[in-house]
């Protein structure tokens, strides 16, 4: 399905709506790239995986993903050889490992009331053993901890073994009066890893030793006792023999993750797709919708439909959406929707078009009830295609639409065109429109059309398969209701609304 079909049918909107109900990088990601599976077999699946996700939220509540974040990065470096990744992005990547963990757990729990979900969650990969012997390595702030290896331990301890001697030393020259008179402060500092001493310049001949650098001012020189050198240079080797373990380790630990990519990566997106569900049943209970049952008859019918973006619109403006019961019957595979301007019909088409990528993306609708076919291709011709630059008008862009759609149209499809026929003379658009709705229906295609021209609805009255529909008007205030009545012809009523509207 071509993107400027779901952009007209603000598919992408309703997909950020999706997004927001995800929990993970993944899962939005997976959100954004949502589209409509385009056969029978699919889409009855993801409505039943939808049905059982619905069924867990309302029975055990969210799904464990816990605090994943996005390691798809970490993976792609994972993919060059010999690469090594720091010990925050070794816990990210624990982190996808313990919410892959959760998750399975969550849903082996729930087998009985959702196996297809089950099933999902028993193929998630094991790497149970992986993140064991992880754990407890690596601290929260991203630290070595002493058990990550035995070598590491033990020259941790000669690290503080030495330290201990090095400060008694220490404690020792500056307690001398000598010393303790010179000081400039009464601690010891550190400069280019070795314990130093403050004292005054003018007095730098208190304590013999090694200078190491002078304060900004020049008031302060930093001097290393000749009693704490050696000491000092086996802390420095131990220092580094820690670095050089640490480095090994997180090697070590690199390398254990690189032979499981291809399970970290099949994980994250099994977690990813099972975050989709999720929001795909969150929504849904936000919206108070319902999964549409499959037509296999090529029937359309919806009950008390909402819009889910135009309904967000009115509540945030403090209005109410007017609810739409469409039907079309099998036999009946054209209509024609007239009725006054701002009356509703373009909502109509769009509403129709929206619920059909709605229901084909796994997606339950804003509805009482639904039953909707599932169409191989989806087509809309909507809104004013000229375009100055490239010299097109707005007819030869709506013609030019409707041939693109004649050639690419595959079946069973779902034909959606407003104002079909304007923009030309109205005798020659109301032949031309009438001519476009027939072809399309004896291609076998399923047809929505809006009009103003009374030709095209007197044809759909008395065409066989085809039928009109009419966006209500009040016949006192020529006001629109935005009701949708079938099997009649709708009033445009243009006099009437321009003098409403004061001309």
């Amino acid at each position: 399905m071509n993107p400027e079909m779901l952009e007209a049918l603000d598919y992408p909107d309703l997909l950020e709506l999706l997004r927001g109900e995800t929990v993970t990088p993944a899962g939005a990601a997976a959100a954004v790239a949502l589209r409509p599976a385009l056969d029978v077999e699919r889409v009855t699946r993801d409505h039943r995986l939808t049905a059982e996700m619905e069924d867990h939220l309302n029975r055990a509540g969210s799904l464990p993903f816990g605090t994943v974040p996005d390691v798809q990065p970490l993976l792609q470096r994972l993919d060059v050889a010999a690469s090594l990744l720091a010990p925050l992005e070794l816990l990210d990547l624990l982190a996808l490992m313990r919410s892959g963990r959760a998750v399975k757990a969550a849903l082996m729990e729930g087998r009985r009331e959702t196996p297809l979900l089950a099933s999902r969650g028993r193929d998630l990969p094991d790497l149970g053993n992986l993140a064991r012997y992880l754990e407890g390595k690596i601290s929260t702030t991203g630290e070595m901890e002493d058990l990550a290896s035995d070598r590491l331990r033990q020259v941790r301890q000669e690290i503080a073994a030495r330290s201990s001697r090095l400060k008694g030393v220490l404690d020792d020259i500056v307690a001398r009066p000598e010393v303790a008179h010179a000081l400039q402060d009464d601690f010891v500092s550190i400069r280019h890893d070795r314990h130093v001493v403050p004292i005054r310049n003018e007095a730098r001949g208190a304590l013999p030793g090694i200078v190491h650098g002078v304060s900004g001012t020049g008031a302060t020189v930093y001097i290393e006792p000749f009693e704490t050198v050696d000491l000092n240079n086996e802390i420095v080797t131990l220092r580094d023999r820690e670095a050089h373990e640490i480095r090994r380790l997180l090697q070590e630990f690199s390398d254990l993750l690189r032979g499981r990519l291809a399970e970290l990566k099949a994980l994250l997106t099994e977690l990813g797709d099972l975050d989709l569900l999720s929001a795909k049943a969150r929504l849904g209970r936000r919206l108070g919708a319902r999964l549409a049952s499959i037509a296999g008859d090529g029937s359309i019918d919806l009950r008390a439909a909402r819009h889910p973006l135009v309904e967000a619109s009115l509540r945030a403006a403090g209005g109410a959406i007017v609810p739409l019961h469409l039907s079309i019957p099998a036999a009946t595979r054209g209509l024609v929707v007239s009725g006054p301007n701002t009356g509703g019909k373009t909502v109509v088409l769009k509403t129709l078009g929206l619920f059909a990528l709605m229901h084909q993306s796994g997606l339950a609708l804003p509805c009482d009830e639904a039953a909707l076919p599932v169409f191989r291709g989806l087509y809309i011709d909507i809104g004013d295609r000229q375009s100055i630059a490239d010299q097109i008008s707005t007819f030869s862009g709506r013609v030019n639409a409707i041939a693109a759609i004649d050639r690419d149209l595959r079946l069973p499809a779902l034909v959606l065109l407003d104002e079909v026929g304007t923009g030309t003379d109205p005798e020659e658009g109301a032949a031309l429109g009438i001519s476009i709705v027939d072809h399309f229906l004896q291609r076998g295609a399923t047809v929505v059309a809006t009009t103003h021209l009374e030709a095209l609805k007197a044809h759909a009255a008395t065409t066989q398969g085809c039928a009109n529909a009419a966006m209500e008007v009040d016949e006192a205030s020529f006001r629109p209701t935005f009701r949708l009545r079938q099997g009649i012809p709708g009033r445009s009523a243009g006099l009437e609304i321009a003098a409403r509207l004061g001309l």
